[in-house]
Order: structure tokens, then sequence, then C-alpha cells
């Protein structure tokens, strides 16, 4: 334990402060974080890319059929069926 702060010092890759709240220093946990924000920064350029070259209407359709698409991969890559509320869902 620290003598100013009253936090317990790290014992090994895992460690839990006073509101529980576990940490993490292990390398390979580390670093799957990187991942979503260098999607998102891909995302975000090719979104701007995108939209200099269409007119508003079409990438407004563009980016709904996201949803769609998310069903289908959802259905093939993760072999799970959606109910009919599910798939009814998303366009309301």
């Amino acid at each position: 334990m620290s003598k100013q702060s009253g936090i317990p010092a790290p014992a090994g890759p895992t460690w839990r402060d006073p509101k529980g709240t576990q940490m993490t220093t292990e390398w390979r946990s580390v670093m799957l974080y990187p991942i979503p924000s260098i999607i998102y920064l891909f995302h975000n350029n090719v979104q701007f890319y995108t939209m200099a070259y269409v007119d508003a209407a079409t990438y407004q359709i563009l980016g709904n059929l996201k949803i769609v698409t998310t069903g289908i991969l959802f259905r093939f890559a993760l072999k799970k069926t959606l109910t009919r509320t599910q798939w009814a869902g998303p366009g309301h």
C-alpha cells in the first residue's frame, strides 16, 4: 500500500483500487485497446472521402446499409438467427 494515497501497489498483472475497479498491466490486455481506435480512425477517413464524391442522398443510403449488412454478417458469421422483430427494429 502506498503511504500517500492509500491505494495498494500493483502486485502483478492485475490489482484493484479501493473502489473495486480492476486494472491490468498485462501487455496482451492493454494492446486490445488500440484496435477499435484504429478501425474508428479508418472509418472516419473513409466517410470524409465518400462525402467528397457522392451526393447527400446517396451518402445516407450507403450509411443506412450498415444496419442491413450488420444483420447479414450476424447471421452468417456468428451463425445466429434474428427474429422478425429484430430485423424490423433497426428500421424504426
